[in-house]
């Protein structure tokens, strides 16, 4: 397979040198590469902002010169990423990117997907870097696609957006990904939520994007709780566990 030879003997813990020891998230300490006894198989931990930026979750500084930028690796990622149900670390790390018998559990800020961009589906995706270059509400009728992973895409039907009362966008999930039914819908990055507000009118009543000679109606949530996931409610359940290194639900994952 192409994408594993691409990601070397040890796979997709390989690919980033540094960060390696032992470390602590939540009370669950781990090292990158760690053998998990019971499974057999190597552990590697990742973490997802709100950007939608990879990093190893022990990376002492995470922002765009420290996370991953490799497209074929982050579609390679991204397209196996799944609920954990492995019965290890579930509650630290609610998500899974398998690859062979290599365990690449992953948290997030906010969902595990992130739409990082918005562009005309003629654009090939390298050639692209300026968003607001490439976005025109205003333009005549074209398809747009967002894009979340390396290059991967999914076609933009603006009438499916949905923002919560704090101005946050999100947008279906992709229905092929196995993420799908559990978090159906994904956060747009912010700077294409600003670059959308542009020609958005907000009211009392309505929000509508202007979008290509059409006046689209947003949904808008006024709880932002309807657009919970399960990384979320994980990150809540931890929080009432965080003051408590010794809570047995955390414990007994912590690797021997």
């Amino acid at each position: 397979m192409a994408a594993a030879g691409m990601l070397g003997r040890r796979g997709l813990g390989a690919c980033v040198s540094g960060g390696w020891g032992r470390h602590q998230w939540r009370g669950l300490a781990y090292e990158q590469g760690q053998l998990n006894p019971s499974s057999r198989r190597r552990e590697y931990f990742y973490y997802v902002d709100h950007n939608g930026f990879l990093f190893l979750d022990d990376a002492k500084m995470k922002n765009f010169t420290s996370c991953f930028k490799d497209r074929e690796f982050l579609d390679f990622f991204f397209k196996r990423l799944q609920v954990n149900e492995t019965g290890h670390h579930e509650h630290e790390f609610p998500f899974l990117s398998p690859c062979g018998r290599e365990y690449n559990y992953v948290r997030c800020d906010d969902t595990p997907l992130v739409f990082t961009r918005l562009l005309p589906a003629r654009h090939p995706v390298k050639q692209v870097f300026d968003l607001d270059a490439a976005l025109d509400a205003t333009a005549t009728p074209e398809p747009y696609v967002l894009i979340y992973g390396g290059q991967l895409a999914v076609d933009f039907e603006p009438e499916l957006l949905t923002m919560t009362d704090t101005g946050r966008l999100y947008y279906p999930t992709p229905k092929e990904l196995p993420l799908a039914h559990v978090t159906p819908n994904t956060l747009v990055a912010s700077p294409i939520a600003v670059s959308l507000g542009r020609y958005m009118r907000f009211g009392a009543e309505r929000t509508i994007l202007h979008w290509q000679g059409e006046a689209v109606d947003i949904d808008v949530r006024l709880d932002e709780d309807d657009e919970t996931t399960i990384g979320n409610e994980a990150n809540a359940r931890n929080d009432s566990n965080s003051g408590d290194p010794a809570a047995p639900e955390t414990q007994q994952k912590n690797p021997t």
